[in-house]
């Protein structure tokens, strides 16, 4: 991180001349001349350690850390030297707050390219752990995220703790939790009350500045594409009589804890084309759906109709008990299913 803020750290031309109270000519005039003499001389200005070129024809430049320091320190010593340390310390903290709000908003911004670590829920985006510490540069660390995690719920903080499908989302399988650009945030603000590293309390700071705006942008699309999920999922359940089509149960005054959700047998991180089609949306029990995500090894685990199907069979006795009664109920399923199956092949090979 030290190497990354000395090289890094940009600072434009004007910036630099309105900190050391010089025009842009006189700036540019101390340049030229300092870009000409030798490194053994007291002051000099090298290409790369101390400045960039951002235009050629033009002879505009932009300034590292290091190029700033070279240019204060000369104009400390031939022109001014009120105030002037003061002010080049004040453009040099402010470019590398900047520099890492742009690479904490870039690593956010990367969370795109996975949709399988994004979960929305009630209209609101979670990430998983995994993420969560990639974007608090934890790497591997799950130690320090429970520290964080534990400083901000048991009051130490002084803010209230952290609240379920507010902050933290709990899996389907109850193995993982997810987090949202609020929990994020306090995470960030626990760590930079448990780490002693410099480096992760700056890394931080940027999260808790940066991170509701830059998620809000990254996960938009997947929230608008989980409403219209929704909706589809809606029209399955009218469709299927808000009755699970496995069971055949809805919810009534006998079975007054009935909750259905639509299940995609192609899942829709792998197969986003067929996230919408209602043939693969089967309309299903919650404890159902939990089930099978936990056959599967977990929600985040890719499946197939053919993996529902063999599901299905190996569970046929917990799913549908085994009174004679049941058989036509097992076996209308079945028939539902293998139907779905042949028609969603041969749209997956139009």
């Amino acid at each position: 991180m030290k190497e990354l803020f000395s090289k890094d750290v940009r600072i434009n031309d004007s910036t630099l001349a309105k900190a050391l109270k010089l025009s842009l000519e006189k700036l540019y005039l101390i340049c030229d001349e300092l870009r000409q003499v030798n490194e053994v001389d007291t002051w000099h200005l090298n290409e790369g350690e101390h400045y960039h070129v951002l235009n050629a024809h033009l002879g505009t430049l932009s300034f590292t850390a290091e190029g700033v320091i070279q240019l204060a320190k000369y104009t400390e010593e031939t022109i001014d030297s009120k105030d002037i340390w003061r002010r080049i310390m004040n453009i040099i903290d402010r470019s590398k707050a900047k520099l890492v709000q742009s690479l904490v908003m870039t690593r956010v911004s990367e969370i795109s390219e996975k949709p399988q670590n994004i979960v929305i829920s009630n209209g609101r985006a979670f990430v998983t752990t995994g993420e969560t510490r990639r974007i608090l540069r934890l790497h591997t660390r799950q130690d320090i995220l429970e520290k964080a995690r534990n400083f901000e719920q048991t009051g130490d903080s002084g803010r209230s703790p952290m609240q379920p499908n507010k902050h933290f989302l709990v899996s389907l399988d109850h193995k993982h939790e997810l987090y949202s650009a609020e929990g994020i945030k306090r995470l960030s603000m626990g760590l930079q009350n448990v780490c002693k590293s410099k480096t992760t309390k700056t890394w931080n700071k940027a999260v808790e500045s940066t991170i509701f705006q830059t998620l809000k942008e990254v996960t938009h699309p997947f929230i608008l594409e989980e409403k219209g999920i929704a909706n589809t999922i809606n029209i399955a359940k009218k469709l299927a009589g808000q009755k699970c089509e496995i069971t055949g149960l809805k919810k009534s005054k006998v079975n007054p804890y009935i909750e259905l959700c639509g299940h995609h047998l192609f899942d829709k991180s792998t197969n986003p084309s067929l996230s919408k089609e209602l043939k693969n949306i089967i309309v299903i029990e919650k404890k159902l759906h939990r089930n099978f995500h936990e056959y599967m090894g977990g929600t985040h685990a890719p499946c197939t109709p053919k993996d529902f199907h063999n599901w299905l069979i190996s569970y046929s006795g917990e799913i549908f008990g085994h009174s004679d009664k049941n058989i036509d109920l097992q076996t209308k399923a079945i028939n539902n299913l293998k139907n779905r199956m042949k028609i969603l092949n041969a749209i997956a090979n139009e």
